[in-house]
């Protein structure tokens, strides 16, 4: 199945993005946006939240699941050290970067990750805002040996409407910042990871 990551979604996404922000909790907002945008980009699964990544290492403040076990965080924050993801994002200033179980770079971390919960093709994509430190990331996963990989026009168009996600659910947030979604309560069907602040 070809990609619907195109101009005619962006459009649809963005329109009810906008719409639902008018009566959605911030916290349903996201979820509901994790899981339109991995449909979007054929993914299997997805994950997405906030995160400082101007430490020198990943510090995650929180984070929604879509079609992933609730375990998903915990085992993440054990081999975070050795996210190829981030590091690369990180390393290079980039707002995306992508991994393959059969590629050719690996950590033991990622090889666990990838094999405990059966995703083979990776891709994380970043918003960040000026002079704050806090990232909104969403890491949309595929499985299979043969999967394709996430390609450059699907992380262009995550990377577009990460921004309005962003905008509408920061603003819906009490003091506009996106590490106080922790403060927040889950909605029903939510899945959230490691509620803390980021201060």
């Amino acid at each position: 199945m070809g990609s619907r990551a195109g101009i005619d979604q962006f459009s649809s996404f963005v329109m009810e993005l906008h719409e639902r922000s008018l009566t959605h909790h911030p916290v349903a907002l996201f979820q509901w946006s994790l899981e339109e945008l991995a449909f979007a980009v054929d993914a299997d699964c997805s994950w997405g939240g906030w995160a400082d990544l101007h430490r020198g290492e990943v510090d995650l403040c929180a984070s929604l699941s879509h079609n992933l076990p609730d375990d998903f965080a915990l085992f993440w924050s054990e081999i975070k050290h050795e996210d190829l993801l981030a590091r690369d994002v990180m390393d290079t200033g980039c707002s995306a970067a992508r991994y393959d179980r059969y590629g050719s770079r690996h950590t033991a971390g990622m090889v666990a990750l990838s094999d405990r919960y059966h995703i083979d093709k990776m891709a994380v994509v970043v918003a960040d805002r000026p002079n704050n430190p806090i990232s909104l990331f969403m890491s949309p996963y595929r499985s299979g040996r043969g999967a394709n990989e996430i390609d450059g026009s699907e992380i262009i168009f995550l990377r577009g409407a990460l921004d309005h996600v962003r905008y509408l659910v920061e603003r819906g947030v009490s003091g506009g910042a996106g590490a106080q979604i922790c403060w927040s309560t889950p909605e029903a069907g939510c899945s959230m990871h490691r509620l803390r602040r980021c201060d």
